[in-house]
């Protein structure tokens, strides 16, 4: 258990042992880390993509514009 309370009252070097002990911290900042890695690399993958999808588009109109005009 993270908190130790004795008679109402909570010990800062309980607090610290408990944390210092406990492995669900590590766990949920590694899962953390993951989830911003993961991000971050989509959010580089779309983006490239998104620009391509882009100027794919801005030379159909532009295509179709002058073959219109």
């Amino acid at each position: 258990m993270l908190f130790k309370c004795q008679f109402g009252r909570c010990h800062v070097a309980m607090l610290l042992r408990g944390f210092i002990q406990s492995q669900s911290g590590a766990t949920a900042v590694e899962y953390s880390l993951l989830a911003a890695i993961i991000a971050v690399s989509l959010y580089l993958a779309l983006g490239e993509y998104y620009k391509g999808m882009n100027n794919l588009f801005d030379f159909i109109v532009t295509t179709v514009s002058n073959a219109l005009a």
